[in-house]
């Protein structure tokens, strides 16, 4: 399930021509097995994923998750299996989905949390 033809070049915006679309899956290959593969593993035990890394790419436990970062990730993940056709992107956003619901929205008052522990306890609320 491909979707060349429409893969923005970099800055710009401006859709790739038919010409550069093997060169920009390419370099969507490589960002999304070099950036967000290291985020898929680094997940809390809870589900959520670790937002920080240090230059050695290894995880950085912080103080608190943020739900914009958590959602951020679910759509990269999601768009890149829609961009490279291929399942096991799709297979990490589904999973990582619950786990942000559970923990970030607000079932009681509705509306998200701003952020949580890595634990999942609530920090931080923004209004719905």
């Amino acid at each position: 399930m491909r979707v060349l033809g429409l893969i923005p070049d970099v800055p710009t915006g401006i859709l790739s021509s038919a010409g550069d679309n093997p060169a920009a899956t390419l370099r969507l290959r490589h960002w999304a097995s070099n950036g967000l593969l290291l985020a898929n593993n680094a997940v809390t035990p809870y589900g959520l994923f670790v937002e920080e890394f240090d230059l050695a790419g290894r995880a950085l436990m912080v103080d608190l998750l943020h739900t914009r970062v958590q959602a951020r990730m679910i759509y990269s993940f999601a768009h890149m299996a829609l961009l490279l056709g291929e399942d096991r992107y799709a297979d990490i956003a589904l999973a990582a989905f619950a786990p942000w619901v559970e923990r970030l929205w607000d079932e009681k008052e509705g509306g998200w949390f701003h952020a949580v522990t890595p634990e999942g306890s609530t920090a931080m609320m923004v209004s719905a």
